[in-house]
């Protein structure tokens, strides 16, 4: 993943499409790859972040060190965790009420956060998906069109769609496959 922040007069924007033409006209590009891991690891260390701990969260940020922080925070990761036991509880619950309320409960977490979650939600995903593989059943199949789900959301939420719809619309569509 590529970063790019546009730079005016010393003002930096990550969403350049929010800025207005003439504005766009006068700045210039500049382009931020991904951190590797082992400078993530650094970083987060520098921070206080024990090594352990930050050698496991950097695989998992993107090369983000944004990302990296808030998976280091332990109660982002507590919420984090919760969040994926709950989706993964609604999806094969009976009805549609544990579903309906973690979807509730979304719109109460900040937008950075709920994203961090969602994806985080995806890679649990993945990996049922990748311990399945060899399975006849269908079970692959599945956890790949609901990982797409997953990212799909995540999509959403970073366009600005409202939380809740969006988690609530996407546990009854994981349900359906």
């Amino acid at each position: 993943m590529s970063l790019s922040s546009f730079a005016a007069g010393g003002k930096m924007s990550s969403a350049p499409d929010a800025l207005l033409p003439t504005i766009r006209s006068r700045t210039l590009r500049v382009r931020f790859g991904t951190l590797p891991d082992d400078v993530l690891v650094q970083l987060l260390a520098a921070r206080g972040i024990e090594g352990g701990k930050a050698a496991a969260v950097a695989p998992l940020a993107s090369g983000s060190m944004s990302q990296a922080l808030l998976l280091s925070d332990s109660d982002i990761s507590r919420q984090r965790q919760d969040f994926i036991s709950s989706a993964l509880a609604a999806l094969s619950a009976r009805d549609l009420g544990a579903a309906l309320d973690l979807a509730e409960a979304s719109k109460k977490v900040a937008k950075p956060e709920l994203v961090v979650q969602l994806e985080a939600l995806a890679n649990a995903i993945a990996i049922q998906g990748r311990d399945t593989a060899g399975a006849a059943d269908g079970r692959a199949d599945s956890a790949c069109a609901r990982f797409s789900l997953a990212l799909s959301a995540v999509r959403q939420i970073e366009g600005n769609a409202s939380p809740q719809l969006t988690v609530e619309a996407m546990l009854i569509r994981m349900r359906a496959v």
